[in-house]
């Protein structure tokens, strides 16, 4: 593959260089992410074990409340999550009663009619009949959320020791190798793209990935519809470090630069 960009390879300086922006995202930001996807997943296990220990109770002895009345209930279907809610005022004995059931379940199906259902012990305890046929997939949908929840988490925090790898490279100069990848696609969100790509490791193909900020990558030639793009290699236990159009992600000098964009041009 680098036989296309040798020239370039060949005009890269042979000096330690400094890497000014990293191909992750800080260690701090990996915090907060971890930080998020927690408070989500106490937040959501909090809130809906609360729900579901409600009408497990009335589960135990469900009777059928005839002239409640429903308002705002809705069911939404996203994808396959189901959100229904509702206000339910009644009367047992003459005492007014309210509830404000809240639930979400799997389902491919649509609901559009419901009931209430309270427990015939404890009056103060109504939900939906709905909430009482999901009760099971409720539980499962909950376990599943709260441990999806915990993997992101466990995921960001794996990622926090090369940030702080790759922010270190920042603070020095180190000895880096050019390399050429194969950039294989490109995601934008939020202002900044990943570039997905894979590369040459002692004779095993490997795949990674970089974030880019309004920035596109060094492209020195293409390989059918891939771009093939330099890279560096900087420091032990951080992946290749893509670089920028505009070779800034390293501390080149214009010389260096101008060098590099010489030698590419000369490609054709």
């Amino acid at each position: 593959m680098t036989i296309f960009a040798q020239s370039v390879l060949d005009a890269f300086p042979k000096r330690p260089l400094r890497v000014l922006k990293s191909p992750v995202a800080s260690p701090w930001l990996n915090i907060v992410g971890v930080m998020v996807c927690l408070g989500f997943a106490v937040g959501f296990a909090w809130f809906e074990t609360r729900e579901l220990m409600r009408d497990w109770k009335i589960s135990a002895a469900p009777m059928a409340v005839r002239d409640a009345d429903v308002t705002n209930g809705r069911c939404r279907t996203h994808y396959v999550v189901v959100d229904c809610s509702a206000t339910v005022s009644y009367r047992v004995a003459g005492v007014p009663y309210r509830s404000e059931p809240s639930f979400l379940f799997v389902s491919l199906d649509s609901y559009d009619r419901t009931s209430v259902v309270r427990s015939a012990s404890n009056p103060e305890l109504a939900t939906l009949d709905i909430a009482l046929d999901q009760l099971w997939n409720r539980i499962i949908t909950l376990i599943c959320f709260v441990a999806l929840f915990a993997g992101v988490s466990i995921y960001i925090i794996t990622l926090i020791p090369e940030a702080r790898r790759a922010t270190r490279l920042k603070q020095q100069k180190v000895g880096v190798t050019p390399m050429v990848v194969e950039i294989t696609a490109g995601k934008r969100s939020y202002g900044q793209t990943t570039y997905y790509f894979s590369y040459d490791d002692g004779g095993q193909r490997r795949k990674t990935q970089n974030l880019m900020r309004k920035d596109e990558p060094f492209v020195v030639a293409r390989k059918g519809q891939h771009a093939l793009a330099l890279a560096v290699l900087a420091g032990h236990g951080v992946r290749p470090i893509l670089l920028n159009e505009r070779l800034t992600t390293i501390d080149l000098t214009d010389d260096e630069r101008n060098a590099l964009w010489a030698a590419r041009n000369a490609l054709g």
